[in-house]
């Protein structure tokens, strides 16, 4: 039982030598870990000795904590021991509690505004995105969440009446978009779509070498304009 392991659990050496190690684990795992070493032992099948794993330790005050556990074996005259590393991952775990309801607040903003937004990761592949994206474009969720690329967005919705652009060049058309995307960042710039659908489109690189895309549909106001246009 080494200083930083009493420095994790709040044990001493001499509180803990000679007691059984389950003293360091929550009652449900205390409770199984007896059974476990046993069955190596007798069949030398076990499913903990050698593989890293995350579990629950116990520290002296009660206090139960995530922690990384490897159990080794070794033999020493001919007797089986076991040795166990431990490191505390309390502050990675709430890391990533913290970053997992950081992402849940920012989904549920992303749901709610009325403009499409795609990110997409270091492979342009879609990473997340929101209803009005997925409204914008006629793609379902279903689609967007085995993580398509770029390519194969565009490629979705190839006869369905969005883009103004000949079969036979549409090819040519996708691998010009997705390296418009990857190329660099994209001022808000027009877009008319075939099915008379205008939005504003911009494109952000970010550090992380993937994009950002966002679409604004301007529809309403482009028909307000032109037909405030025709009567002049």
């Amino acid at each position: 039982f080494s200083p930083a392991a009493e420095d994790v659990f709040g044990f001493t050496r001499e509180e803990i030598i000679g007691e059984n190690v389950s003293l360091l684990m929550p009652e449900e795992m205390a409770a199984l870990h007896d059974g476990y070493l046993l069955r190596h032992a007798e069949t030398g099948q076990s499913n903990i000795i050698g593989t890293g794993r995350e579990v629950e330790g116990k520290r002296k005050n009660g206090e139960v904590f995530p922690m990384g556990l490897n159990i080794g074996e070794t033999q020493i005259g001919g007797q089986l021991f076991y040795t166990g590393s431990i490191r505390d991952i309390s502050e990675r775990k709430q890391r990533e509690q913290e970053q997992a309801r950081t992402l849940e607040s920012m989904y549920a903003i992303m749901e709610g505004i009325d403009y499409g937004v795609l990110f997409m990761d270091s492979n342009f592949r879609a990473l997340v995105f929101n209803k009005a994206f997925r409204d914008l474009w006629r793609i379902s969720s279903e689609f967007l969440d085995t993580c398509p690329t770029m390519e194969e967005i565009l490629y979705y919705n190839r006869y369905n009446g969005i883009y103004d652009v000949d079969d036979n060049d549409f090819d040519e058309f996708v691998q010009q978009r997705v390296n418009d995307v990857k190329s660099g960042n994209i001022p808000p710039t027009e877009l008319r779509r075939a099915d008379g659908k205008t939005y504003i489109y911009q494109n952000i690189l970010l550090q992380n070498g993937g994009a950002m895309l966002t679409y604004f549909d301007i529809t309403e106001r482009k028909r307000a304009e032109e037909e405030l246009a025709s009567r002049t």
